[in-house]
């Protein structure tokens, strides 16, 4: 099967426009990232809107200029990695299922920072906001349920609160 990357297209104009005028910014900031072809760690400013993580060369060219690429999370993990004992970055990697997609190593200055960027990626595809959503539909079920038990137990005390009285006097 065709990873999901290579099947979905986008229009690149579309796209830049959303990277830099979209208001909904979900986590930013600069991170450490190994380029393709370079493999040194590169600082770029990312920005995460959605399930889109865009990154430009610096935090200022946000405004003024097409962002260097954009990784589209879905179908996606997410996961530390091990680094030299006198190395004070901390390491991640986002991993696309499939043989032949490209996977991204990125690495911030803290470990708080890795986390945190960690979790935001991960709650960013479809995948997990349909699975929180699916949740909480069925939590809802469950708290109508309770709700409609608790009213017919309450009727049912009703009913049988005067028929009780009576036969007792």
């Amino acid at each position: 099967t065709q990873n999901t990357h290579d099947q979905m297209r986008l229009n690149e104009r579309q796209v830049a426009h959303f990277a830099r005028f979209s208001t909904r910014v979900d986590k930013q900031g600069y991170l450490m990232k190994r380029g393709a072809l370079n493999t040194n760690f590169r600082r770029r400013w990312f920005s995460l809107k959605g399930n889109l993580l865009f990154y430009f060369k610096t935090r200022e060219e946000t405004a003024t200029s097409d962002p260097l690429g954009v990784i589209i999370l879905e179908r996606c993990s997410v996961e530390s990695c091990n680094r030299a004992v006198d190395d004070p970055r901390h390491y991640f990697q986002i991993r696309f299922e499939g043989n032949d997609t490209r996977h991204y190593q990125l690495a911030c200055e803290s470990e708080d920072d890795m986390i945190g960027w960690m979790r935001a990626i991960t709650q960013a595809s479809y995948e997990f906001l349909a699975t929180v959503v699916d949740d909480l539909q069925h939590r809802i079920q469950e708290l109508q349920l309770a709700r409609l038990a608790k009213e017919d137990a309450a009727r049912a005390a009703d009913f049988e609160g005067p028929a009780a009285a009576a036969a007792a006097a």
